[in-house]
């Protein structure tokens, strides 16, 4: 038994059911799996979704070991026909025993729902907190800017250039070549890479692809991210050093060997209606930035205008125009003009907030969202290109040995059957890799299923992108309607100031 829920020994019976339903050490239960769980212990429908929801305080979707041993206290309680709650289970000293036959049973169930669990965005999200910002210009010739990066999941902050993300980039890649993987920001743009806008454009861009890999299921445990996002010193030598004895993701994960019995059936048909798709949705979302951008740059735009027009008014206000309007009461409006221009800046400033929040919660949602399916997409072509050409060339080899095969073997010659006889051990040795290559082959295609099970995930973010912008144009308009309606008593005082006869 371990100590590992609030100081309590966990019960074998605990530990033997996340044994049969994650037998590769998922440290995942995803709530369907825990269902059957519960269903399997004759556990009441309603037990069991309320110790689900005591147990899922992220309500992210899944649990992780120790939120499974929380959740399997509750319905060891229901079974006892005790109360459901956390509170009786910190009233007890020890945590009850659960009664569950027939675990051969539930870890086949578990199998076949994990061809089809998917991950749900906020339980991604939950994973990881990535915040990359800019850190001081460091070199003495040549200026180079670095990052400060940090990972709550890792509990660091490390200082990083562009130079050394490339190198990761690189062995990521070369690790996991059937993995979504965004691409990188570039390291230049129109020839400069000082520029203040670009500058913060590619910082953003960093930000968004470690979150990506730091809440990717599989990639965020890899230890070259892991060493990317806490060492400190050297990471260009850790990495060189970690890329000596990498190999790709096929010859190390568990599951390869028999990948295709963990896809569905028809995963060939998905694959065909993935990449019709794809292109498609990638336009729309394309599209949906520049707008989301275009936006930004209007609320940007309109800040300036207010700014300057609110510059203009002291300008009018220093201008003598006692002759043109009346000595004495210009200079009582000349007052009146500076605090119009001061509150016009006010809604200036509520305009750069507004294009601060449009940028975080509009543009980089859309921004994430376009990244992750171009990655997806390069995946697909990844494929096309490696594993499934090869798959087509070595048949096609086979076909043609056993073609000349058959051909020397209906010849009596002697010359004939010691040919024949070579052939047919070459045949054996294509027939070999030809097996090799279907095990990767449908391993490619299980890496294709889990990512698009991410892909699905993903979708949630133009669900919060649509939050995001109409939370940040109801918040802009308050704030704007409050500054303008500070200006509005102080205008109309001016009129009354202004609009009076004589001339003095």
């Amino acid at each position: 038994m371990a100590q590992a829920l609030n100081g309590k020994d966990i019960p074998s019976s605990y530990e033997q059911v996340y044994a049969a339903i994650c037998p590769n050490n998922e440290d995942r239960v995803a709530t369907n799996t825990f269902l059957d769980v519960a269903a399997a212990a004759k556990v009441k429908p309603a037990d069991a979704k309320q110790a689900w929801h005591l147990a899922d305080l992220g309500r992210t979707g899944a649990l992780n070991k120790n939120g499974l041993y929380h959740a399997l206290a509750l319905i060891a309680l229901a079974q006892q026909g005790a109360e459901v709650s956390t509170a009786e289970l910190e009233f007890r000293q020890e945590l009850p025993p659960l009664k569950l036959d027939n675990l051969e049973s539930l870890q086949q169930q578990a199998k076949q729902a994990s061809k089809f669990g998917d991950f749900t965005y906020r339980e991604l999200e939950e994973s990881e907190f990535i915040q990359v910002t800019l850190g001081k210009a460091t070199g003495v010739l040549k200026k180079h800017n670095n990052y400060s990066v940090f990972s709550k999941r890792n509990n660091s902050t490390v200082s990083r250039r562009y130079s050394d993300f490339e190198p990761f980039d690189t062995l990521l890649r070369k690790k996991y070549p059937y993995r979504i993987i965004p691409q990188l920001p570039p390291k230049t743009f129109g020839g400069g890479n000082k520029k203040p806008e670009f500058v913060e454009k590619r910082r953003r861009g960093l930000q968004r692809y470690l979150t990506f890999v730091g809440r990717h299921p599989v990639l965020r445990i890899d230890e070259v991210v892991v060493t990317f996002l806490t060492e400190e010193t050297d990471i260009q030598g850790k990495i060189k050093e970690l890329a000596r004895g990498a190999q790709d993701e096929y010859f190390v994960n568990p599951v390869a060997p028999n990948a295709g019995e963990l896809v569905p059936d028809d995963m060939t048909g998905r694959v065909a209606g993935l990449q019709s798709e794809l292109p498609n949705l990638i336009e729309i979302i394309l599209h949906m930035k520049e707008l989301a951008i275009e936006l930004v740059s209007h609320t940007q735009g309109l800040a300036v205008i207010w700014r300057d027009f609110a510059e203009h008014l002291r300008m009018l206000g220093a201008t003598p125009s006692g002759y043109m309007a009346g000595e004495s009461r210009w200079q009582e409006a000349n007052r009146y003009l500076k605090d119009v221009a001061n509150l016009m800046g006010a809604v200036a400033d509520r305009g750069d907030e507004q294009q601060l929040r449009e940028e975080d919660g509009i543009v980089d949602n859309l921004n994430a969202f376009y990244e992750v399916l171009v990655g997806f997409k390069d995946l697909l072509q990844r494929r096309a290109k490696g594993v499934v050409k090869e798959v087509s060339s070595s048949a096609k080899k086979q076909t043609q040995e056993r073609r000349s095969l058959s051909r020397l073997d209906s010849s009596s010659s002697v010359e004939s059957a010691a040919k024949a006889a070579a052939l047919q051990a070459k045949l054996n040795q294509t027939g070999a890799a030809a097996d090799q290559l279907a095990t990767m082959n449908n391993f490619s295609i299980y890496c294709v299923f889990c990512e698009s099970k991410l892909i699905r995930a993903f979708f949630t973010q133009i669900g919060v992108m649509l939050e995001e912008l109409a939370s940040t144009q109801a918040t802009g308009h308050r704030q704007l309607t409050a500054a303008w309606q500070q200006v509005q008593p102080i205008v109309e005082e001016l009129v009354r100031k202004l609009d009076v006869t004589g001339f003095k």
